[in-house]
């Protein structure tokens, strides 16, 4: 049997990996520029400091975001458990 012979591949030298080096790692990007993170506020507190925390956060005027809570609370009755959630869940 007469098989065609195929040209012989070209002999390709193995890869060579670099050992790895003891220079630092470059440093990670800065992250860009953003609100500061909610919190709850010591400063400006009348219950738990969770209104003025969140308008803080949010550059809102606290009476803003005390308004809307208390609105809440009376229009769908969800305003209340949400300061809750947000006094058990936000740093102080």
């Amino acid at each position: 049997m007469n098989h065609p012979t195929q040209p012989a591949p070209e002999a390709v030298p193995p890869q060579r990996y670099a050992a790895p080096s003891s220079a630092p790692l470059p440093a990670a990007p800065a992250r860009p520029p953003g609100p500061p993170k909610a919190f709850r506020a010591s400063e400006d507190a009348l219950l738990g400091g969770v209104a003025a925390g969140l308008a803080e956060h949010l550059g809102w005027p606290v009476g803003w975001v005390r308004a809307g809570f208390l609105v809440s609370t009376f229009v769908t009755g969800i305003g209340a458990p949400l300061y809750v959630v947000f006094w058990l869940v936000l740093p102080t």
